[in-house]
């Protein structure tokens, strides 16, 4: 019987069924019409897998193990290339496969199975290394609790060596059977490089010899183990070795031999006084023998010579490289200048006596001299009635007996004042009368 106009075909049983419908109109009369269905069988789908876990480091494996062949296997809604799995797309753990079928009446029937894919075990030996003979260097599987073999038939998860050469290692998980394999290459290290400087070295007195080094796992300066930083002060004769020892077990050693050089007697003069204006020369010389010399200026020279105050300091290097230094001070000090005016002088062009000027210049010394000794000059000179018919400041005077015109002065007496100060700072106010005398010529 069916209802509803609908055919259920999973309440029925496969075959040919006669399928009838009946009509009764509003009179009560009755028609009917009939029609026959097949209902094919689904397909029987048998899925037993051959093999149902491989490790995760495996090829690609075809599945088998299911009927009817020509179906289609599928991993999470996703259908298998050419039906093999590849574990390094799937990722470790159980798989649900599905095996479909598809009969030629267009009938699907599937079933489904479980595949493991089981992780290999981590045999990562870590980069090359190199390995020295004072120290060992330990290989090490990451993952415990696996089988161990190493080429060299060591069992265990670690394997310390001192020696170079070529490490294999097969691990191996007991419970999945998944194996990996790493290799590692320990080279020989070559000797740590340090370097203490020059094997000879001489200390001067007063300034010690420091070594330093860089920074190792052990160090020992001279077979003394207390003795272990990177630095090591002397300031005697003495033979000094260091040794260096690194994490891998590499050394190096490096030897000075120290010579103690007792301190330089030296001293330059006394310190003294120069006059610069006067040219005066003060000589510096070198009294020790077999020495170098370099002053402050630069200048080489065993035997100075200077000309200008100020403090000069010598620097003098020994046969050992030892060094000392003094300092002297020359301190500018002049005599005091002492400018005397005349009290008469003829501007009669006769070549004598015809200027106004310091009688100190009539040797006809060199003016710069004097002015260079001092500090601040004015001198100027009035008539009788105080009227100025000559000045100047900031030179020596020399009147010729004009006036402010250019034209001469009338004989007679003039009052004449001079103002200086010293380059030692004394200051002079000097005044007095000149007699003014010509015979004029025309």
């Amino acid at each position: 019987m069916v209802s509803d106009t609908m055919f259920d075909p999973t309440t029925t049983t496969s075959g040919a069924h006669t399928l009838t419908y009946t009509f009764t109109d509003g009179n009560g009369c009755i028609n009917s019409a009939t029609d026959d269905i097949t209902v094919d069988p689904l397909p029987i789908v048998l899925l037993n897998l051959d093999g149902d876990k491989m490790c995760s480091d495996a090829d690609p494996l075809l599945l088998s193990g299911a009927s009817p062949t020509g179906g289609v296997y599928t991993l999470n809604g996703q259908t298998l290339v050419s039906d093999k799995i590849d574990p390094s797309n799937t990722g470790d753990g159980v798989l649900k496969i599905t095996y479909t079928y598809t009969d030629s009446q267009g009938c699907v029937s599937s079933m489904n199975d479980n595949f493991t894919v089981n992780p290999a075990p981590n045999a990562d030996l870590g980069p090359n290394e190199e390995v020295c003979k004072f120290l060992d260097v330990v290989m090490t599987v990451p993952e415990s609790g696996m089988r161990y073999l190493w080429n060299t038939g060591w069992t265990k998860q670690s394997y310390p060596t001192n020696k170079s050469g070529y490490y294999v290692v097969s691990v191996t998980n007991p419970l999945t059977n998944c194996s990996s394999t790493d290799f590692n290459t320990l080279s020989q290290g070559s000797g740590l490089f340090v370097d203490l400087g020059d094997s000879k070295q001489n200390i001067c007195e007063g300034t010690p010899l420091v070594l330093n080094i860089s920074s190792y796992d052990k160090i020992v300066w001279s077979g003394n183990t207390a003795l272990n930083g990177t630095s090591y002060t002397s300031n005697k004769t003495e033979t000094i070795d260091v040794f260096v020892l690194d994490a891998k077990g590499c050394f190096g050693v490096d030897i000075v031999w120290t010579n103690f050089v007792n301190k330089i007697d030296f001293e330059l003069r006394t310190d003294t006084t120069i006059c610069e204006g006067a040219n005066d020369i003060v000589l510096l010389d070198i009294a020790n023998e077999g020495v170098t010399v370099e002053w402050n200026d630069g200048s080489t020279d065993l035997e100075y010579q200077t000309i200008y105050a100020g403090e000069y300091t010598a620097t003098i290097t020994d046969a050992f490289g030892c060094t000392a230094q003094d300092t002297v001070s020359l301190r500018d000090s002049c005599s005091v200048i002492t400018i005397t005016m005349p009290n008469i002088f003829t501007p009669n062009y006769n070549s004598v006596n015809n200027y106004m000027r310091p009688l100190e210049m009539e040797e006809e010394p060199d003016p710069q001299m004097i002015m260079r000794n001092l500090g601040h000059i004015r001198f100027s000179a009035c008539n009788r009635w105080g009227v100025l018919v000559y000045v100047i400041e900031g030179r020596l005077p020399k009147w010729d007996g004009r006036g402010p015109n250019g034209l001469p002065c009338a004989d007679g007496t003039y009052f004449w004042k001079l103002d200086y100060i010293g380059l030692t700072d004394e200051v002079h106010n000097e005044n007095g009368f000149v007699k003014l005398l010509r015979t004029i010529q025309y």
